[in-house]
């Protein structure tokens, strides 16, 4: 007489599904965060500052030139990094530099730009160009200030306040109602941030 034995399957199921449940928490890794991958820490931000290059935003005389230029300075906080330059229009740039000072203040150079072999009124800054602690907090606060010169001004031709809108004013007795004869002269300077919105001016006159 022949007995079968039946094999019942829940327990065999159960077992099955516990050796594949063993066998993907070992391929993961387990249930510890010890063997997790670490997780790249974020690439870091750069920043972009403009810069317009005009005549009249030279000090102390602005400068009567044909020249305009526009310029582009990029910014890592984390390496203090310095990369851009700047596009000259209507004049022959003899050097061109960064100063550092606010609009309506002359600076020192900072960084000389170098002259881009392909002509064309391009000045970039050179390749590695780091900025000091000091001179990145200046930038950040527009005291940073890009300036082309030529023979004809050699003190400078051109130039531009980076990161900032400036608006440049010539005041004469003429431009009264009605206008009179007088020694006096003035100008007045408008400094914008055109991110924060916030703006300084000042006005300097004399006679």
């Amino acid at each position: 007489m022949t007995h079968v034995r039946r094999i019942r399957p829940w327990p065999l199921l159960a077992w099955m599904f516990s050796g594949v449940l063993a066998i993907a928490l070992v391929s993961c890794g387990g249930s510890s965060g010890d063997n997790a991958a670490a997780v790249p820490p974020p690439a870091a931000t750069t920043a972009s500052y403009a810069a317009s290059l005009t005549g009249d935003l030279e000090v102390a005389t602005p400068t009567i030139t044909g020249g305009v230029g526009t310029g582009t300075l990029t910014f890592n906080p984390s390496t203090l990094a310095i990369s851009g330059g700047i596009t000259i229009n209507g004049i022959t740039a003899t050097a061109a530099h960064i100063h550092q000072a606010d609009a309506g203040v002359n600076g020192a150079v900072i960084v000389p730009l170098t002259e881009s072999p392909s002509g064309s009124g391009n000045w970039v800054v050179p390749s590695g160009s780091v900025l000091t602690q000091a001179q990145a907090t200046a930038l950040t606060a527009g005291g940073l200030y890009f300036n082309a010169h030529t023979a004809a001004n050699p003190g400078g031709d051109i130039r531009g306040q980076i990161g900032r809108s400036v608006f440049a004013v010539q005041m004469s007795p003429a431009q009264e109602v009605p206008p009179y004869s007088t020694g006096a002269t003035g100008k007045g300077l408008l400094v914008l941030d055109p991110v924060s919105k916030k703006f300084s001016a000042r006005v300097s006159v004399s006679g």
